[in-house]
């Protein structure tokens, strides 16, 4: 005997959110970006969060320097530097709020100084995995 069955009457739907293709930084999206960085959130995870290509966010980085550095690519505008002076901001910012966990010696400040320890301004966008002795918790880089 078949079994019936328990939604045979609803129609199987599928909600898929709309997909965002950011291309060009904007005052808004730089200040929510900048914001996520400097509460933690690794930049590669704030680039999907808010739609943001990997590839894009590397030419916003490298048209931004060289906006800064006074020697700007081609398509290099001010929003670019920008872009790069609020980054830097936010990846200081965080890790003075972890430099003075730290210091003040607060309950997390074991936390604190392992982020500090696999966190720096060449990787604040990667999980860094290592050898043995400083293998890196996938769920760490959350923290």
């Amino acid at each position: 005997m078949a079994r019936e069955r328990l939604f045979a009457d609803q129609q199987k739907t599928y909600h898929f959110a709309k997909i965002r293709r950011v291309n060009e930084p904007t005052l808004e999206l730089i200040e929510d970006f900048c914001t996520r960085v400097a509460q933690g959130m690794p930049a590669t995870a704030v680039c999907d969060f808010l739609g943001i290509r990997d590839s894009v966010f590397q030419h916003w980085r490298r048209l931004g320097t060289s906006y800064i550095d006074e020697r700007p690519l081609p398509g290099a505008t001010e929003i670019h530097g920008i872009f790069v002076s609020g980054l830097r901001r936010a990846c200081a910012e965080w890790v003075e709020a972890r430099v003075s966990g730290v210091q003040n010696n607060t309950a997390t400040w074991f936390r604190d100084l392992k982020l500090l320890q696999i966190r720096d301004r060449g990787n604040f966008s990667e999980t860094v995995q290592g050898g043995q002795d400083d293998q890196v918790d996938p769920n760490e880089s959350f923290l």
